[in-house]
């Protein structure tokens, strides 16, 4: 009965793994030294093959390191590096009950190193995150009103500008500026205050009223406008009426978010510059 005989693949593996087999003897009756102590060549060559093999074999497994390692770091470290680029866990420093003179003598300027990067597009509060652009301020209404009477002036958008622009990369100042530009915009369908008028405070009314299209810029691009309608964002406006600007029939609302959102829109001219930074990122 004839045995089979296995045969070596082309591969380092299966060269390395029968290199260190015993060597075949085609004439077992020939004596394996030609003399005491001595090799045959057969064994001779046998030990160079096995050498050869875990040689190949080493350099084999170090190239693999390396490409699993060049792989590794370019992709998970980066893509966690990312990741924690984009989101700055940083949270303001609280600013609790005072008066404007007191709170012009406090040192309100944390340290770079404390502050969020220019690259965070998100923040973290809690357990929520949110990916919204500056106009986040808008949800920190506590750290706007300094004196808590219901009015963000602009005295108070000077004073914490430094903490504000370190944890959301804002300016307060500039911010400020154009949420008067905003409800300005609105003169046709509300009355406005005078102390918006001449540029030196706004009533949180006014805020409210304004924070629906300061979401609606959130949103980045016109082309989202189709979707908002279809999955009903606009839908209370349009039954009720009650936002003349968004009108009430489904043209005007496409009008009222493309005038938003369209290239050099609204929320492009208005906005501070921090938006258009971080628009360029999402989109």
């Amino acid at each position: 009965m004839l045995a089979a005989r296995a045969h070596a693949q082309q591969d380092i593996v299966s060269y390395f793994g029968f290199t260190l087999a015993k060597p075949h003897e085609e004439d077992p009756e020939k004596p394996t030294r030609a003399d005491e102590g001595a090799w045959t060549e057969s064994q001779q060559n046998h030990l160079w093959d096995q050498i050869t093999a875990s040689c190949l074999a080493s350099l084999a497994l170090l190239v693999q390191g390396l490409i699993l390692w060049c792989v590794y770091n370019n992709v998970v470290v980066e893509n966690a590096e990312w990741q924690s680029a984009i989101v700055s866990p940083y949270e303001p420093y609280p600013l609790k009950l005072f008066n404007l003179s007191q709170l012009e003598d406090l040192d309100l300027q944390p340290h770079e190193s404390d502050c969020r990067t220019p690259d965070s597009i998100c923040s973290q509060k809690g357990s929520t995150y949110s990916c919204t652009p500056s106009l986040a301020l808008l949800r920190h209404w506590d750290q706007l009103d300094l004196n808590r009477d219901g009015v963000w002036s602009r005295s108070e958008a000077v004073t914490v500008r430094g903490s504000l622009k370190c944890a959301y990369q804002a300016d307060s100042l500039e911010f400020f500026d154009s949420m008067l530009k905003f409800v300005s915009m609105r003169e046709r369908h509300i009355w406005i205050h005078p102390d918006i008028k001449n540029g030196t405070a706004i009533p949180k009314a006014y805020l409210n009223y304004i924070s629906g299209d300061i979401v609606m810029c959130g949103y980045a691009s016109s082309d989202m406008c189709g979707n908002l309608i279809h999955r009903g964002f606009l839908d209370a406006p349009l039954k009720y009426g009650t936002a003349p600007r968004v009108g009430t029939s489904i043209d005007s609302a496409m009008a009222y978010c493309e005038e938003l959102l369209a290239p050099n829109g609204i929320c492009e001219q208005l906005l501070p510059q921090s938006y258009e930074r971080w628009k360029l990122q999402v989109i």
